[in-house]
């Protein structure tokens, strides 16, 4: 029985046969541990009760999310690539600005509408606007409004380089020189200045080897050559989440300027990319977690609760601070609630009226 409203939340690009719904599901569960993360990481005792629990290290550990939209990311954008069937460039950079500036700016000015800040100079907002968060460049801050904009800078940066990327690296070999590349020059920023490597790990360089990981899924997927038996995709996502929940449990417990941490989001890639490979290898029946509409429809509006979700929970937060409730809880029982609630509103005021524009743009480049 269709549900009322739930066309209104159907992906709008990449939608048609060659739509993935499974993907929708590892967008959902990315979201899923980033806002998880945020909110133990808000409350000092369930934050060290969790860091006890190894079971809950993908909570404490909910960073790793954006590892995951990061191949998600490789694996989507790539398949164009991997099938030679490119988009012409000023489609492909229209959908890119269409998909990414309208709900960001709107955004960032409800957060300059809310925070005022003090350092505000018309300068000093370049580098929020046009994506340079994780250069030298002076910014105002704006505290929780732009937490996450590291993220999405690295993201914009990668969708600048895919188009030289797709058309050079043309194999999985030439795909797979961008993960020494982007060793070296984690291993260059560690041996330089290990109190800053984070920051390294925080670019597009730092980054690449993980879209990486996604391009090269997206070969084997355009290529068929990912095929795999139910027993062996099943036995490869048991096998990777238990190596995946060991390696960010050892994570946990690494100083910031270990060498250790240089190869960390390497393997994190890596691991996250096999539980993707090895999903998309399951028959429908294997997929029916991550196809489930709710979990689906948090994919789908992923991109809002990102930029919302920060600032809604230190606002509500600070709000009742007099009263000392435990942020954790009240994260789960009213934060994301509203959340949702905001980020679904946006979705449809912001980002979907954008997305039909961006898919009538890239039917007619290929009319």
């Amino acid at each position: 029985m269709p549900v009322p409203g739930r066309a209104l939340f159907q992906p709008v690009l990449g939608s048609g046969r060659s739509h993935l719904p499974e993907v929708d599901g590892w967008r959902g569960l990315a979201i899923a541990l980033v806002v998880l993360f945020h909110a133990a990481w808000s409350d000092i005792v369930t934050r060290d009760a969790l860091l006890l629990n190894p079971l809950a290290v993908f909570v404490t550990a909910g960073n790793t999310g954006v590892s995951l939209f990061f191949v998600l990311s490789g694996f989507l954008l790539g398949l164009p690539w991997a099938a030679d069937e490119p988009p012409p460039l000023s489609s492909y950079y229209a959908k890119r600005v269409l998909r990414i500036v309208p709900l960001c700016w709107g955004v960032l000015a409800v957060g300059f509408l809310v925070v005022r800040p003090v350092d505000f100079t018309w300068p000093r907002t370049l580098p929020l606007a046009f994506f340079l968060v994780t250069t030298p460049l002076p910014r105002v801050e704006l505290g929780a409004w732009t937490t996450i904009f590291w993220s999405i800078s690295t993201e914009v940066h990668f969708y600048l380089l895919l188009p030289l990327v797709g058309r050079v690296l043309t194999s999985i070999p030439r795909l797979a020189l961008l993960v020494p590349l982007a060793l070296a020059f984690k291993t260059g920023a560690w041996y330089f200045d290990p109190d800053h490597l984070h920051s390294a790990l925080e670019t597009i360089v730092g980054r690449i080897d993980q879209f990486a990981v996604g391009m090269i899924i997206a070969r084997l997927h355009a290529s068929g050559r990912l095929v795999l038996s139910p027993r062996v995709a099943l036995a490869l996502i048991a096998g990777a989440t238990a190596l995946l929940g060991c390696h960010l449990w050892w994570l946990l417990q690494l100083s910031p300027t270990s060498w250790v941490r240089v190869p960390w989001n390497t393997v994190e890639g890596a691991l996250w990319g096999t539980l993707v490979a090895a999903t998309l290898a399951l028959p429908p029946e294997g997929k029916r977690p991550l196809t489930f509409w709710p979990f689906r429809h948090l994919g789908v509006i992923s991109y809002s609760v990102l930029l919302w979700h920060a600032p809604i929970g230190a606002h509500l937060l600070r709000a009742v601070h007099p009263w000392r409730i435990a942020g954790f809880p009240f994260h789960l029982y009213a934060v994301f609630p509203a959340v949702l609630a905001v980020s679904t509103l946006s979705y449809l005021v912001l980002e979907r009226p954008f997305l039909l524009v961006a898919r009538r743009i890239g039917r007619g480049a290929r009319a």
